[in-house]
This record gives C-alpha cells, sequence and structure tokens, in this order.
C-alpha cells in the first residue's frame, strides 16, 4: 500500500494517458493545418496547371490557324491565272480574262471557306482596275480608291485591328503603268464575332473567363465580362524584361482572380483567369469540417479519459494492493472481479500464479539441487583426467603404428564428443543428439579395448528423433557399463544399446554381460533407485532417474533389471508425449 501512495502524478497511467491523448489531438491539429495548407498551396498549382495546359493549346491552335490562313494568302500571289489580270500590257481574250477571273474568285473562296476566323478576303488589281471579293468581280469605284489607300497603309503581313476588325494585308510587285502601286494588293479581313466565339468556349462559367489584350492600341477582344478585364488588364503584373508573369494572383472588383497569359505572335496577349472563391469552396468546406472534427475529438478525449478512469484505475488499485500483500508475505490473499472481462481474467490469473508459486518454490528447490549436481557429473566428465590421457594415449599408439585412418577416427569422435560436452545449450536437446553423443563415447571406448569388449550400438527410430529429454542421460550409464559391470572382462566383453518403443514411450535399453553383478548387488541398487537413496556406485544412476523423472512428471525415469546378456539392463524410459512447461521452465 505504501508503494501505490508513494506513485507520483508523473508517473501514473492516468498522467500519460492524459498527455498521449494531448499529444494525439495536438499532432492531428498540426496536421490539419499543414494539410489545409498544402491543400490550397495544391488547389491553386492544380488550377494554374489546368489554365496553363488550356491557354498553351488554345494559342497553339489560334496561331497555327492564323499561320495556315497566311500561308495560303501568300500562296495565292503564285497562281499563274493572276499574272493574265493583274498587267494591262498581257493581252487577252475575253474568254481568258473570264476564265482568269473566275479562277481567282475561287482561290479567294478556297482562302475564306478554310477558316471560321477568316470573314473575307479582297484583292484589288490597281493596273487593270479590278476589285474582287469571294463573292463578286467588278470595277474599282471611287469608295473603293480611299479603302485601298488605307490598305496600302497597313503593315505588311502584320495583323492589324482599327478597333472593330482586323486585317492582313500583303502587297505584290511595283506597277509598271500606275506609279508607286503594287500590281495586287491581297486583304484578308477577319471576323471579331468569330474570335469571341472561339474565346467564349474557355468560358465555362461566370467565374473564369479568356480574351486577347493588345497592349498598343488597349484593344481587349473577349467574349464575356469587358469591365472585369479591363480592371483585370490595369493590374497584371510584369517582370523585370518587361514581359507578363505567366501565372499570377490579383484582386479585381473586390475578388481574388488566379491569372495565367501566354504572348501570341498577332493578337498581344492571350489572357486567361478563374474566380478563385469557388476553388477553393470545397477546401473551405473540409476545412470547418475538420474544425468540428477536432473539437468532437477533444470532447471524447476528455470522456474517454473519465470513463478509462473508472474503468481501469480502481481495478489496477485492487491488484496493485493484492500485490503488496504478496510481497509482505500474506500467501492468504484472494481476489475477485465482477464481470467478466480482461480484469477477471487478470484477476483469476493472479490468484492461479499465487497457487502455483507456492507450489513451484518446493519444485524449484528440488530442480536446483538436480541441476546442481547434473552439472558436477559434466563437469567430472569434462575434466576426467583419466579418460582423456588414455583416449590420447590410443590415439599416439596408433600414429606411432602409423595407423592413420584410425587414428583419424578417434580424433573425430574426440573432437565431438568434447564439443558436445563444452557447447553452450540448452540443458534439454533432441533425443538424436543425446544418442549421437553417446555413440560416439562409445567408439572411443571400442577402441581403448579393442579386443576384449564389442560395442552393439542399434539406430534410434526416426519417429523419436525430435524428441527433447535432459542433457547426459545415456554416457553416464555407459560410463557405469565400461567402469564396473565390463572392467574386469579380460575377454568377450558386450556392451549394447538397443531401442524399442510403444504408443507411449521410448525405451533405451543399456546392457553389458558382466560376471560380477550378484543378486544381491541388483537388489540393492534397485532399492536405492527406489527410495531415492545414492548408493555408492550408483549415484549418476540416481541423478539420472530423478532428472527424467521431474521432466517428464512422473512419467519417464530409470528402470533396473539383470540383462539377457547376464549383467545389468538399465532401461531409459522417455514419454513420447510433450510435457507442458518442460522446456520453458527448464530455461527459466
Amino acid at each position: 500500500m505504501e508503494k501505490e501512495k508513494n506513485v507520483s502524478w508523473k508517473n501514473s497511467i492516468q498522467t500519460r494517458q492524459t498527455i498521449g491523448f494531448s499529444v494525439i489531438i495536438i499532432f492531428m491539429i498540426i496536421s490539419s493545418l499543414i494539410l489545409q495548407t498544402g491543400a490550397v498551396d495544391l488547389a491553386a498549382e492544380t488550377t494554374y496547371e489546368k489554365m496553363k495546359a488550356n491557354a498553351e493549346y488554345f494559342v497553339e491552335a489560334f496561331e497555327s490557324e492564323m499561320a495556315h490562313v497566311h500561308q495560303l494568302q501568300m500562296n495565292f500571289f503564285s497562281d499563274r491565272k493572276l499574272t493574265f489580270l493583274e498587267s494591262s500590257l498581257i493581252q487577252i481574250d475575253d474568254y481568258e480574262r473570264r476564265e482568269a477571273l473566275l479562277s481567282v474568285k475561287e482561290r479567294l473562296q478556297t482562302i475564306t471557306g478554310v477558316s471560321s476566323l477568316v470573314e473575307e478576303g479582297i484583292l484589288c488589281l490597281p493596273e487593270t482596275d479590278y476589285w474582287i471579293t469571294s463573292s463578286r468581280i467588278r470595277r474599282m469605284e471611287e469608295e473603293d480608291l480611299e479603302l485601298m489607300e488605307h490598305y496600302l497603309s497597313l503593315p505588311t503581313g502584320k495583323l492589324y485591328d482599327d478597333g472593330s476588325e482586323f486585317y492582313i494585308a500583303e502587297t505584290g510587285m511595283i506597277s509598271n503603268v500606275v506609279e508607286d502601286l503594287p500590281r495586287h494588293i491581297l486583304v484578308i479581313k477577319f471576323s471579331p464575332e468569330a474570335i469571341q466565339e472561339k474565346l467564349s468556349a474557355l468560358n465555362t462559367d461566370i467565374h473564369n473567363g479568356a480574351f486577347f489584350y493588345r497592349e498598343d492600341s488597349a484593344y481587349i477582344l473577349s467574349g464575356g465580362q469587358n469591365e472585369l478585364e479591363t480592371e483585370i488588364c490595369r493590374q497584371l503584373k510584369k517582370d523585370e524584361d518587361g514581359e507578363y508573369l505567366p501565372v499570377q494572383r490579383l484582386k479585381a472588383n473586390g475578388e481574388w482572380y488566379l491569372i495565367c497569359s501566354a504572348k501570341t505572335s498577332e493578337m498581344g496577349v492571350f489572357i486567361q483567369y478563374a474566380k478563385e472563391a469557388p476553388i477553393m469552396e470545397n477546401i473551405n468546406y473540409f476545412r470547418y469540417m475538420m474544425v468540428v472534427i477536432v473539437v468532437l475529438m477533444i470532447l471524447m478525449s476528455v470522456v474517454f479519459i473519465w470513463y478509462m478512469r473508472r474503468l481501469i484505475h480502481r481495478p489496477i488499485r485492487i491488484l496493485l494492493s493484492a500485490f503488496a500483500k504478496l510481497e509482505e508475505g500474506d500467501w492468504s490473499v484472494n481476489i475477485r472481479h465482477i464481470g467478466n472481462d480482461e480484469f477477471g481474467r487478470l484477476y483469476v490469473g493472479f490468484n492461479h500464479m499465487k497457487e502455483r508459486i507456492s507450489n513451484l518454490i518446493e519444485e524449484v528447490y528440488v530442480q536446483k539441487n538436480l541441476t546442481q549436481r547434473a552439472q558436477l557429473k559434466q563437469l567430472r566428465a569434462q575434466i576426467n583426467p583419466h579418460f582423456l590421457y588414455n583416449s590420447f594415449f590410443i590415439l599416439s599408439r596408433r600414429i606411432k603404428r602409423e595407423d592413420y585412418e584410425n587414428a583419424r577416427t578417434i580424433a573425430d569422435h574426440l573432437g565431438e564428443y568434447f564439443r558436445f560436452l563444452t557447447r553452450n545449450e540448452s540443458d534439454y536437446i533432441p533425443l538424436k543428439k543425446e544418442v549421437d553423443h553417446a555413440r560416439c563415447y562409445c567408439e572411443i571406448q571400442a577402441a581403448r579395448f579393442a579386443g576384449r569388449i564389442e560395442v552393439q550400438f542399434a539406430e534410434l527410430p526416426k519417429d523419436a528423433e525430435e524428441i527433447k529429454v535432459p542433457r547426459l542421460i545415456l554416457q553416464p550409464l555407459l560410463e557405469n557399463v565400461f567402469g564396473h559391470g565390463l572392467y574386469n572382462k579380460e575377454e568377450n566383453g558386450i556392451a549394447r544399446v538397443s531401442f524399442c518403443e510403444n504408443e507411449e514411450d521410448v525405451l533405451v535399453l543399456v546392457e553389458d554381460n558382466g560376471d560380477e553383478l550378484t543378486e544381491e548387488g541388483l537388489n540393492r541398487m534397485k532399492e536405492c533407485l527406489r527410495n531415492g537413496d545414492d548408493g555408492e556406485e550408483i549415484t549418476g544412476i540416481i541423478n539420472i532417474h530423478k532428472r527424467l523423472n521431474f521432466y517428464f512428471k512422473g512419467k519417464g525415469g530409470l528402470e533396473i533389471r539383470r540383462s539377457e546378456l547376464g549383467g545389468l539392463c538399465v532401461t531409459v524410459r522417455i514419454a513420447k508425449e510433450e510435457v507442458e512447461h518442460g522446456t520453458e521452465f527448464a530455461d527459466r
């Protein structure tokens, strides 16, 4: 209880919850602001890109159409029939003149019909006094002379506007008959209404539009709102080179507009505009919705923290109190929770844990005692100088006899033997590894007692190879065979390891044909094994029996009887069924 009271507000779960939710809310508010700013920038950028693409496409198509008309205008002067009409020095009869006039008129009709932008084509022939249009052929009149003088004053090959109409005039060579006048003048008149109609196709609604602005004449050609477009033209910004900025944002008539401009070769500057407010309308809606959501999340967080305090804090306080009693040594404490939620299961787990700890205290003590003995036995096996000296003595003798093949075999077995003993593995390994270690030990001993003892080692069944068993449960049994059962056997000694299995167990039989085992000694060994008392010669056997019995929860262990060979037979019983918590407990 004291520890619970000493928990500061900085370390409490409730404080951490509040701070955590506050960080989340602040993060979401900052994220929403960043997203809103990014959305506004993205919307403006997307609109600019769309407007720029539309402007480039429109200007390219428009100028391509104008250039095509102008090219036809230039090609018109190469008409062979035109040479018959432009000079009075060429003598032709009436039929040829009529054919030439009709041919020229048809060429004019071709030019005026190639584009909807062309309103009329006019051909003036000052030397022969003809005035030809796409619909009429006549002689020049007095008012035609005034128009011709006006056309001659226009810049050749350039689009000219007089405030209401657009012209492109092209002239031919100077006449030899009429002084200071060309032989022909071809004027292409463009229709402002047709241009306005093309522009109006870009005016998808009242919030946007497009127009041509000729700065030199302050002329605006549009299909929409002239007053707004005039205001936009007054506020257009230029760069350091005097060119209009390709994209800009300006305020006209109290509203913000996004502007995109593109320079043309004939019509001045093409300008497209779009009102900013409709573009941002949906973004503003989501901005307001984001504010509402953030406010709701703050309210929900406050309610959630209050609810979590009631739902979690009180059960945790009860659990901490129970732990404090356990720490004080009160093992009678039991807690229970109304409801079938996680805390109910946690309380049941706590009660079960308390009972398990109480039971495991004794088991851990027993296990620790057995483990210490096993480690002592393993240490003795690792540093057994007698076994080590004998093994190296045999190896040395075979090398001296130049029996290198058998010497290498013994060296390999020794390496495998000591590698197993010194390897830092779990105390519980697959049965196959334990059997391989025992086989390696037998091979070394067989070389030592060659001619005296025969080792018979059967194959382990495949389905039993992965069964987990405690380490070093077979080698001590074989040490007992070679160190006691067959130690005085001068010849015909047999050490046998065999396997058999049933549905529940795998049995490992370690036998010998020693002559010195009496019935009294056999009975004494059985009694020691049954009572768990350390006998003079079977301390290792009893240790192995306890380890197996503990690991397999009473389903494993050793059995002792007389072998069919005449000596001792030790049966190792290994349960096939996996024992719950066996390996985990061992690792702990």
